[in-house]
């Protein structure tokens, strides 16, 4: 076998394994190996120019599409948003082209389809191992920091994608399986059919099993169409293969992707959904604190929509961005980097969503991400690319023998037209050409099936368009050099490049996420920077460094990393609820450091007796107007952050209660019950947590405007809501005041202005708390950590009888890009 081949076999057995670590986020690492690959391959493919060894390209025609796209992603980085993004995008497609080239180059020893089939179930094998361990619950990865591997040893990130693409590989691997002769190639090619086919049930992509069924129709039919019935009584031993891995998929969807049960406990008589107690007010200590960064972090998954009406927004979005530049797109790689422009803002699914960023990260269709991100253009050359490696199968299928048809030919030609048709399947269903594995799979079952094909009609003597061969045809050296070295030269150039730094920045980025789940802040804030420094364009580190940053930075630092999160990220809106925390805060320091220097002027007290509080004229203060030495311009530039999120996302709860915090700050009560009271509107049915605090919050609002029965009736709402909330003991604390106040009691107790005496949030605010963050547990994207409850009798979260309107100054919609939050610092 050719040196080429082994890479490719290399990167074949290598992906999957990869694609189940928990330690790869999004698809960078990932990516990162096939850019690497692929420069290994050109550099080799650029050697072989150099030494003048001998050169025939097979199926050229086939390579054009692939080697056009990678050109024309290289070239939208002149227009794209993000240049380096598109320079990746554009790497990945001639990484691919080089991975084609190599299995249809003239080597004397070619790849086959049983080398292919043998290495692919090597990374298939323990991929699915590594998926189903996860199913039975085995801690693969104890994410302990001890060494450079920290969580390579993890599960997958998304199993369903995964899935997907396991799936897809299984007609490969069943047609390998009656090509090799070897029994130990034969054993090892049907375990791991089994083991894939398991996991491809228990993760619960039946979807990825259904692509792969289209494929194996798509198989037959061709093989029909090209070698009727006799072509057809060939395929007994495979699709009697593909028919056992259809029944354990079955099995694996029955018996392991069940649903976890929940934990039950009895609260008054009723049995309700148990959940963890989110952290006591102002209790931070180190360990809190590492697991509210944990809970703001951005891990950078995809997540997989709910529902179709999550695929609709996310496609509707995508056909939007593409008719808006029909002709070269927004840049290779930059849809989920600018689509917030196009968003439909009215959509039922936005609008019914409560994460901070509810932006689908892909299309859900490779076709209309290609067309969006290179436009119509782009999707025509693929397309074309498709079109033209149909067209030589077919050609080689009606080629007519003498006697009994080749059975190991159709055999091999099968299994890779059935893969070839579950990929394309995959594509125009799911975004799955922009993950590794699956690429690579594409640019295998692409070249093999062209390799194959073409060997076929060279024995026919009908394959002159489809070869080049400088030393039969004449070539020049500089006609060679030409054809292969300058491609060569430029797809090695990017992808190792791009391949070292983007997968040493995701590499670092990573260990940063394990030191964070671990609990070590210093370690993690570290590796963020290490990340940020390789490519300081990794907007996932920018991110979640940030969020690290009040921890074990200074409060002009932890500006600075939120603005510059800002510029990678401007519709983000968790980004401008952190930079609005963070000035909030500041905010509320300054005016303590004013209060302090007062209180250093005043005498010292009598013997026995508090200090009276004065102003700088002598007359005495009442300390709940301490609040009035808040720093008011930073404040109102922190409310119009505030302002920003909640026209990026009007259901991002948390925008609410940190308006309402900053209106309270304000003295003005009434715009404070407005926000909570919106956000009730808003709140998710099945979130009781975060119901039964804005109920809790709104009452404590109430008893500062001494509205009694109003405050009475939330502080009963938030306890029928959720039964087990953490602040029962404060509720009914507050409850026990609301009537002794309500029967004209006096109560010797801290004023109720802002939380049972604590102060306005910000100004009792324990200083290390992430941005972004509240003690109660609250996540930047609105959701506990630990999850929503169950829905009980009442219909939660309905909005109370005393809701008003929104207010008159209420945002409008967004622009296509929010402002600088540094620039906009009106007060609402």
């Amino acid at each position: 076998m050719s040196p080429e081949g082994g890479v490719v076999l290399a990167l074949l057995a290598a992906l999957p394994v990869v694609m189940a670590s928990g330690f790869t986020t999004y698809e960078a690492l990932k990516g990162g190996v096939l850019l690497l690959g692929g420069g290994v391959l050109a550099l080799m493919w650029l050697v072989r120019v150099l030494r003048g060894q001998p050169l025939e390209l097979r199926g050229w025609l086939v390579l054009l599409p692939v080697l056009g796209l990678g050109v024309f992603a290289l070239a939208s980085a002149l227009w794209a948003p993000a240049s380096w993004v598109a320079l990746e995008s554009g790497a990945r497609w001639l990484a691919l082209a080089a991975v084609m080239a190599a299995i249809l180059g003239g080597s004397p020893r070619p790849i086959r389809l049983g080398h292919a089939a043998v290495a692919l179930s090597i990374g298939a094998g323990l991929a699915s191992a590594v998926g189903l361990l996860q199913v039975f619950g085995v801690a693969i990865d104890t994410m302990a920091p001890s060494g450079p591997t920290d969580g390579l040893r993890g599960s997958f990130d998304d199993a369903k994608h995964a899935g997907l693409s396991l799936a897809c590989a299984l007609p490969l691997m069943a047609a390998g399986l009656w090509l090799v002769r070897h029994p130990a190639a034969r054993a090892l090619i049907g375990a791991s059919m089994a083991l894939t086919a398991l996991c491809v049930g228990a993760t619960g992509a039946s979807l990825g099993w259904a692509f792969a069924a289209g494929g194996v129709l798509c198989g037959v039919a061709a093989l029909g169409i090209g070698r009727g019935l006799g072509g057809l009584k060939a395929l007994g031993r495979p699709l009697a293969t593909l028919g056992v891995a259809a029944a354990l998929v079955a099995l694996g969807a029955i018996a392991l992707d069940k649903p976890p049960k929940p934990r039950m406990a009895q609260v008054n008589g009723k049995l309700v959904e148990a959940t963890d107690s989110s952290i006591d007010d102002g209790v931070i200590d180190e360990r809190d604190r590492a697991s509210l960064a944990v809970g703001a972090v951005d891990w950078g998954r995809t997540p997989a929509p709910k529902d179709w009406s999550a695929h609709e927004h996310a496609l509707s979005t995508a056909w939007r961005t593409a008719l808006a530049s029909p002709v070269v797109g927004v840049g290779a790689g930059n849809w989920s980097n600018i689509q917030a422009r196009n968003l439909d803002r009215a959509s039922t699914w936005y609008n019914s969503h409560l994460l901070a960023f509810p932006i689908p990260h892909v299309a859900h269709s490779s076709f209309l991400q290609l067309a969006a991100e290179l436009g119509f253009v782009g999707l025509l050359l693929f397309l074309m690319g498709l079109a033209l490696i149909g067209a030589v199968a077919l050609r080689a299928l009606r080629v007519k023998e003498q006697g009994e048809p080749d059975v190991r030919w159709i055999t091999g030609v099968f299994g890779l037209i059935a893969t070839l048709d579950a990929l394309v399947f995959s594509f125009a269903l799911s975004a799955s050409l922009e993950l590794a594995f699956t690429a690579l799979l594409f640019a295998v079952a692409a070249g093999l099936l062209c390799r194959e094909a073409l060997s076929k009609l060279d024995d026919k003597g009908a394959a002159s368009p489809w070869v080049i061969d400088p030393a039969r045809q004449g070539f020049g050296a500089l006609e060679r050099y030409g054809l292969a070295a300058t491609p060569a030269l430029v797809a090695a150039t990017l992808a190792l490049g791009l391949g070292v730094t983007w997968t040493m920045s995701d590499y670092y980025k990573a260990r940063g996420d394990v030191w964070l789940r671990a609990g070590n802040l210093d370690e993690a804030n570290a590796a963020y920077s290490a990340a940020i420094a390789v490519m300081p364009g990794n907007d996932l580190a920018v991110f979640n460094q940030s969020n690290l940053a009040d921890v074990v930075r200074t409060q002009a630092e932890v500006e600075q990393l939120l603005m510059r999160g800002l510029e990678l990220r401007p519709h983000d809106p968790r980004l401008y609820v952190a930079l609005g925390q963070l000035q909030m805060r500041e905010a509320a320091r300054r005016g303590r450091d004013k209060w302090k220097k007062i209180e250093g002027e005043l005498p010292p007290p009598e013997p026995g007796k508090p200090p009276a509080p004065k102003a700088p004229g002598g007359e005495k203060i009442d300390p709940s107007k301490l609040m009035e030495f808040v720093d008011r311009e930073m404040m109102n530039r922190a409310v119009a952050n505030f302002n920003l999120a909640k026209e990026l996302h009007p259901r991002f709860i948390l925008v609410y209660e940190r308006l309402s915090n900053a209106y309270m700050v304000d003295k003005n009560i009434e715009k404070s019950q407005t926000e909570l009271l919106l956000a009730l509107e808003k709140i998710d049915g099945q979130d009781i947590r975060t119901a039964s605090r804005l109920h809790s919050t709104l009452a404590q609002s109430y008893m500062a405007d001494q509205d009694w029965p109003k405050a009475r009736k939330h502080l009963d709402l938030a306890l029928e809501i959720h039964p087990l909330t953490s602040r029962r003991d404060a509720i009914l604390r507050d409850l026990a005041e609301v009537d002794a106040r309500s029967k004209g009691k006096v109560i010797d107790k801290h004023d109720h202005g802002h939380g049972h005496g604590q102060g306005p949030p910000g100004l009792k605010r324990p200083p290390q708390l992430p941005p972004g963050q509240d003690p109660g547990g609250q996540r930047p994207d609105g959701q506990a950590p630990e999850g929503h409850g169950h829905e009980h009798d009442r219909e939660q979260g309905e909005a109370p009888s005393d809701a008003p309107k929104a207010p008159s100054d209420a945002p409008k919609a967004p622009s296509d890009v929010p402002r600088p939050p540094q620039e906009a610092p009106a007060a609402p």
